[in-house]
């Protein structure tokens, strides 16, 4: 992308008085529009998003545009910045990082789940899928892959569903394997099982499609937590692969997210 066609906006963490800085800095330098997580992003008005805040931020940003024709770029106000990039206001220039930025096509997961009350919820993931017990009782969880069941019975907290690029997150806390960012898997991690107790998961291909029913749901009710978001009550969960071309992120060259992902697991 030449800097000549760069349309930049920006939404900022307005909680961190840093991100604020940033960003009042930035929109005076490069006279930057903010724009709104709530409201609907014009694709011919903006190109690029410029995101100030942590990973969090990043993720609700990210959320509220998927699907849109444009592309991220994450500036850490936050602590890990897993998904953001670093930025100096007093030595770098905005425009040439952006246009040397390696452009990252994430993998998202479609999650259709269907609530006891008869509703339904149609939405993706950025990093996992998350089926959680609702109350103090385990929750009883069939699991299925391309409708041929696999787990009769999952006792426990639960069980998610994660990409690669979320992998490092949940999932790696839950016991999950990190994995590469073109591996081209999913995996899928029980949360504290009870039984089968020595189950620790599974790799999947991600043109499977996985589904989790939960048992017993009156009695033994479970929520379903995407990324951030989440939904009660859930009786039924499908999941496959989202179509691509949906969320694109950029990184800065030599900070790509497939390298940060594989330094991850030597962590310690």
């Amino acid at each position: 992308m030449s800097l000549e066609k760069l349309k930049l906006g920006c939404v900022t963490n307005s909680d961190s008085t840093y991100a604020v800085s940033i960003k009042n800095a930035l929109c005076k330098k490069y006279n930057i529009q903010e724009v709104s997580l709530s409201a609907p992003l014009l694709a011919e008005k903006y190109n690029v998003i410029v995101v100030l805040g942590g990973d969090g931020f990043m993720i609700r940003a990210m959320h509220g545009y998927i699907g849109h024709k444009v592309v991220f770029y994450g500036i850490n106000c936050g602590t890990l910045g897993f998904l953001m990039n670093s930025f100096d206001v007093a030595k770098d220039c905005l425009l040439e990082k952006i246009n040397n930025a390696v452009n990252t096509d994430l993998k998202l997961i479609r999650v259709k789940a269907h609530m006891d009350n008869g509703l339904s919820v149609n939405v993706c993931a950025i990093n996992e899928a998350a089926l959680l017990r609702e109350t103090i009782q385990t929750v009883h969880i069939k699991v299925s892959i391309n409708r041929k069941c696999h787990l009769n019975c999952l006792i426990g907290d639960g069980i998610m569903l994660s990409t690669p690029s979320g992998s490092a997150a949940y999932n790696f806390s839950a016991g999950g394997p990190i994995l590469p960012l073109k591996s081209n898997l999913f995996a899928l991690t029980p949360i504290s099982p009870f039984r089968p107790r020595r189950w620790r998961g599974a790799l999947l291909p991600q043109d499977v499609s996985v589904t989790f029913e939960v048992l017993d749901s009156n009695k033994r009710p479970a929520n379903l937590f995407i990324d951030y978001k989440s939904f009660p009550s859930i009786r039924l969960v499908e999941l496959s692969l989202c179509e691509p071309g949906l969320l694109n992120v950029l990184f800065d060259n030599g900070h790509e997210l497939e390298n940060r992902i594989i330094n991850e697991q030597f962590l310690h």
